[in-house]
């Protein structure tokens, strides 16, 4: 059976929104200095008044007593990503469907 999805298929694409709340902008940082590694995974919320780069990346290098070089590639890293997010706003995305099978128990 196959249902009609409100999300894009290959003829009906959706249009990359800028992030938002709904809409928000997967991070990865896998940084090494020195020898010393940081790696982390998480989802950046660019409408938080609170999410400034320089302020987060100071701040997780104090929490994590990292060498203060850490706060430099941090930040350019999270900057970058973030830039590269943006620069798809506006373009055609296409999304395949997905079927995923749910077993059911008629106990």
């Amino acid at each position: 059976m196959k249902s009609h999805s409100p999300w894009s298929t290959a003829r009906n694409p959706v249009k990359f929104r800028i992030p938002t709340a709904d809409n928000l902008v997967p991070i990865r940082l896998d940084i090494e200095i020195e020898g010393q590694k940081f790696r982390d995974a998480f989802i950046w919320n660019p409408s938080d008044p609170d999410s400034e780069v320089v302020v987060f990346a100071k701040r997780t290098v104090k929490d994590l007593k990292l060498p203060p070089a850490f706060v430099t590639q941090i930040a350019q890293s999270v900057q970058t990503q973030l830039t590269e997010f943006r620069s798809y706003e506006g373009q055609d995305m296409y999304t395949g469907e997905k079927v995923v099978p749910i077993k059911v128990c008629h106990c």
